[in-house]
């Protein structure tokens, strides 16, 4: 039997998806923001160019994946300003895309500081809520074709 496993993103973001047809790996809208500079000018523009140069710091030591969970649910997701807004799971079989349990792949991350940044992300999640050891990770974009849900990809 399959093992499915769901990536939940925020209802706002859910359009991007279905019209670029993929799930991005994790900080990519905001890489490409700041970038290209579409953040210049705007209110939060600061706070977009930290938050970009941290989560850089912190993938190049833990990896950078699209996040998925066999849960129903996930309590930790993106930014907490975004809580008013409806999370949208999209189901995939982690054997059809190649994901790897999250379990297994943070074995292999060496480094202290890595082990250190997940070891604090893992127990933020668990006191939020969530099970880490339903967690699955990817490397790569993820194909919304491959997911069970059939949405249509434009």
């Amino acid at each position: 039997m399959k093992t499915k496993i769901n990536h939940f993103t925020w209802e706002n973001s859910f359009p991007l998806i279905i019209l670029d047809g993929v799930i991005k790996l994790e900080g990519s809208n905001l890489e490409k923001e700041v970038t290209t500079g579409e953040h210049i000018g705007k209110l939060n523009q600061i706070e977009k160019s930290n938050t970009w140069r941290l989560i850089k710091k912190q993938m190049k030591v833990t990896g950078r994946y699209v996040w998925f969970t066999e849960e129903d649910t996930v309590n930790c997701i993106g930014s907490s300003a975004e809580t008013n807004q409806k999370k949208i799971p999209i189901s995939f079989y982690a054997e059809d895309i190649g994901a790897k349990k999250w379990d297994e792949v943070k074995k292999n991350i060496y480094n202290k500081k890595g082990r250190k940044i997940i070891q604090m992300n893992d127990s933020c999640a668990t006191r939020m809520g969530d099970d880490t050891s339903k967690w699955w990770v990817l490397d790569t974009e993820v194909p919304l074709s491959k997911s069970i849900d059939n949405y249509p990809v434009i």
